[in-house]
């Protein structure tokens, strides 16, 4: 299992950690997007970024970092 020439941080690949990062990133542009209060849209958002999370950490391609994945669901349960 490699990174085949991609950056390496700790002996897993930055794309990998980008991809991860990305749903966050996502999720808080749907709620910049809107003049309207949001909080009925938080838990949508939030279970769907927690069965991204679930799903990315049971592929393959994400193998290197399923720690730092179960850490970051750990936080988000805590939320939802």
């Amino acid at each position: 299992m490699g990174c085949s020439g991609l950056i390496r941080v700790n002996g897993a690949c930055l794309s990998s950690f980008m991809m991860v990062l990305e749903e966050p990133a996502l999720s808080c542009q749907s709620f910049s997007h809107t003049m309207r209060p949001t909080i009925y849209c938080v838990f949508p958002v939030l279970e769907f970024m927690q069965q991204r999370w679930e799903c990315m950490a049971k592929l393959l391609k994400y193998a290197q970092i399923v720690p730092v994945l179960e850490v970051g669901l750990e936080n988000l349960h805590k939320w939802y």
